[in-house]
């Protein structure tokens, strides 16, 4: 179904059902045909043809289900029934997103248009207002129901209000890493026009390595609002109390990223330019779901995680200074040792995890 979706992206589902088009697809040579329909296809028949072997290993008796991490590293007195639930939820989330999001999308673009028609006052900033508001309770909602009564629990002790403390790290954390690379890069041009022997280059101006944000870009401080809620709220106490508190909250991070990786199988990209992207997506979502879990369980709240992982998008895209070549790359490395410092001298407990769920 997944790879039907992304085979309808590249042709079109008004010119999949043309009679010419059926034609010139069926005398096509096959591989021209199917080259044309992009990596997301590809990986997904890659999927099938995976899933065919295993299943081919395990009828002569050389693989064996379920699959699942060794019992040593499971919490045996986890609830199983109430896990099972959180595995179908994942299983949808992560499974149907390509499905999804031919819902989400569509829905998030006529909510804003429909505010944008027929609310006076109304314009396009509270357009994507309503936009981010509606798919992203219809997202938690989802979340909440599919994972049952405790859930809603997590749901109503995620929302606690934090305190001041918690709300300026989260703030100072991605400010701090946007800081040092714009300072570097003005140490860095102070020095080429100190060097600069012929005079060519001027002396750098100083504004422009700390600009504001633009009032646009800020917007995507409550894209990421349902998000926190459903991996920081919803999932990570679950995970840590199963497989405890780095491996659980590492594993939060995995689903994290595939829940992203649907924009990484662009047609734009190349088959092998997939395989880069994957990377770069797992460098980027991993310190983030450290970073983010670590500041929810010391404070208790989403909130910290939702202001941090909303600012790191809004710098990302919108920085201080001028962007260069790595300078994304250079961003996850920062937020990497930022993690690592944060849980080597500053560690949390796992029974923070607990308390979280207690409040």
């Amino acid at each position: 179904m997944i790879s039907a979706c992304y085979v309808l992206r590249a042709v079109g589902p008004s010119t999949l059902f043309e009679s010419a088009s059926i034609v010139r697809l069926s005398v096509e040579w096959p591989l021209t045909a199917l080259s044309n329909f992009g990596p997301g296809c590809h990986y997904g028949l890659f999927g099938l043809l995976l899933i065919a072997v295993f299943t081919w290993r395990v009828s002569l008796g050389f693989s064996s289900l379920p699959l699942a991490l060794p019992e040593s590293a499971v919490s045996t007195s986890d609830d199983s029934a109430s896990w099972r639930r959180v595995q179908n939820f994942l299983w949808v989330f992560l499974a149907l997103l390509a499905a999804i999001d031919w819902i989400y999308f569509p829905t998030m673009d006529a909510v804003g248009h429909f505010f944008y028609l027929h609310v006076p006052g109304f314009n396009n900033v509270a357009a994507v207002f309503a936009q981010v508001f509606v798919a992203g309770s219809f997202s938690v909602l989802i979340a909440v129901w599919m994972i049952g009564r405790e859930g809603w629990h997590a749901l109503r002790q995620s929302l606690r209000w934090p305190g001041a403390r918690g709300l300026a790290l989260a703030v100072a954390f991605p400010v701090g890493i946007s800081a040092i690379i714009s300072v570097g890069q003005l140490l860095f041009a102070l020095f080429l026009w100190s060097a600069d022997k012929s005079g060519r280059l001027g002396p750098p101006d100083i504004g422009a390595y700390f600009t504001l944000p633009s009032i646009v870009s800020l917007l995507r401080l409550f894209f990421v609002f349902a998000e926190e809620i459903i991996f920081r709220g919803l999932l990570q106490p679950r995970f840590i109390r199963r497989y405890g508190l780095l491996r659980g909250i590492f594993l939060v991070g995995i689903v994290f990223a595939a829940a992203h990786l649907n924009g990484d199988f662009s047609g734009s990209f190349t088959d092998s330019g997939v395989v880069v992207r994957l990377f770069v997506r797992l460098s980027a979502c991993l310190p983030l779901s450290f970073v983010a879990g670590w500041i929810t369980l010391r404070e208790g709240s989403v909130f910290p995680a939702v202001v941090a992982h909303g600012l790191r998008n809004v710098l990302g895209y919108s920085p201080f200074g001028p962007t260069f070549w790595g300078f994304g790359r250079l961003i996850d490395l920062l937020w990497a040792i930022l993690a690592y410092v944060l849980f080597r001298h500053w560690p949390v407990r796992a029974e923070a995890n607990d308390n979280f769920a207690r409040r």
